[in-house]
């Protein structure tokens, strides 16, 4: 177990193959609903790719089994302006034909 009691295990990250160790839920790298695990190096490089191209790249997936990366788990990564920048894309997005997005000043 590592520090504070959380359960520590080794994982391979499916890009680089190298071997992490994971303890609990830290928000340091990537998991797929399918357990497949990026490291935290892979998965800055990863985040990068998303945000540098959100309109063909999100919603982010697994580069593995293509499986959609849970929303809480990719955002944990980003920092706030990114987080604003994404929160944007999104509003964006769902907006509906004819819609348009107002911003205040």
């Amino acid at each position: 177990k590592g520090k504070g009691g959380e359960e520590e295990r080794e994982e391979t990250c499916a890009v680089c193959q190298c071997e992490f160790s994971v303890k609990g839920d830290s928000g340091e790298g990537i998991t797929c609903p399918s357990f497949h695990f990026m490291c935290s190096e892979c998965t800055g490089v990863y985040v990068s790719s998303v945000m540098g191209d959100l309109d063909s790249s999100y919603p982010p997936k697994c580069c593995m089994c293509r499986a959609e990366i849970p929303e809480a788990s990719f955002e944990r990564q980003l920092d706030a302006p990114s987080q604003a920048r994404l929160a944007l894309f999104k509003a964006q997005r769902s907006l509906k034909p004819g819609e348009t997005m107002c911003k205040c000043a």
